[in-house]
């Protein structure tokens, strides 16, 4: 670098070497008139329809638009709901496993269901309790399992005293219809509708208390 001048030009100095077309030379004089050009072609990607289509306008004399409809590609992969079926789900009919379908993190292999077949038959109120004490604490850490165990006791337990109630109330005043039970509703300041929706308010102290996890007692 030493030896370079400063804002000189050395392309004088720069060896360089003249060499012929070796090609040219070999090929001699070639006429090119009878030799094809080249093509090239770039395939369509997105074609307008798909060949059910084409041949669905074939058959019926459907005129094809020449314009070219590009597809519109989507750039997420979207994942469909499925459809909601109009009856809800029964609580209590026993045979569907309920709770390992509605927390699948709490239940990872579906096992361990309140209505899969054991040796001995146990309670709901029982085996809600033994979930909230297992070992790991993921049921009693989920923020919606023990609202939906407690809501479900609580209307089992209703479900089961409304029997009792029912003839209580029949053999006393009567049987208790729909129409009764709107009417109470709407006239509230009855004295009839007072003693029917009282009968019915004071039933609610026969239901067992909501149960904490053991964390928060």
């Amino acid at each position: 670098m030493s030896v370079l001048p400063e804002d000189g030009d050395v392309l004088d100095q720069v060896a360089s070497v003249e060499v012929t077309d070796p090609l040219s030379a070999n090929l001699g004089n070639i006429e090119n008139e009878d030799v094809e050009p080249d093509e090239s072609a770039v395939p369509d990607l997105l074609p307008e329809d798909t060949k059910m289509e084409a041949l669905h306008s074939h058959v019926l004399g459907e005129e094809r638009d020449e314009q070219l409809h590009v597809r519109p590609s989507t750039q997420q992969h979207q994942l469909e709901i499925p459809d909601i079926r109009r009856t809800p789900l029964n609580d209590f009919n026993g045979p569907q496993a309920l709770l390992s379908l509605a927390f699948p993190t709490l239940f990872p292999r579906g096992q361990a269901d309140f209505v899969e077949p054991r040796l001995r038959p146990i309670k709901y109120a029982d085996y809600i309790q033994h979930a909230l004490r297992w070992h790991d604490g993921r049921f009693a850490r989920h923020p919606t399992f023990r609202f939906v165990i407690f809501n479900t006791l609580m209307r089992a337990q209703a479900r089961a005293k409304s029997g009792y109630f029912v003839k209580q109330h029949q053999q006393r005043q009567g049987l208790i219809t729909r129409d009764d039970l709107l009417e109470a509703f709407q006239n509230p300041e009855s004295a009839e509708a007072r003693q029917l929706l009282n009968s019915i308010i004071s039933q609610r102290y026969i239901l067992r208390p909501v149960l904490h996890p053991p964390h928060r007692r």
